[in-house]
């Protein structure tokens, strides 16, 4: 295994030197697809900006504080958004929707 995690009194890292994602984190970024894909396939598009605006307050103390690396959590909020309206678009268009 090329990467493995290690423990260390800062917290998990990997063999490279960067963080490793917490469960949580993982947890939090798979709701935040389903959100987002459930609002933008619904055509609330709104919700979607909502659920987007509730993970980045709710990762808003760990950033504050330097835990997570906030370039890192944009590049991944991003992405991880962009996954979920794209998927979102293709399912509108494959049900006869409008793609937006």
């Amino acid at each position: 295994m090329l990467i493995s995690a290690r423990y260390s009194g800062q917290g998990i890292k990997t063999l490279l030197g960067l963080p490793a994602v917490d469960r949580f984190g993982i947890a939090m970024g798979w709701f935040e697809r389903a959100l987002v894909f459930i609002f933008v396939v619904s055509g609330q598009v709104g919700g979607a900006a909502l659920a987007v605006t509730a993970k980045s307050l709710a990762r808003y103390p760990a950033l504050e504080r330097n835990e997570i690396n906030g370039e890192y959590f944009l590049i991944g909020t991003f992405t991880s958004v962009l996954v979920a309206i794209l998927g979102a678009v293709i399912t509108r268009i494959a049900l006869g929707f409008s793609p937006l």
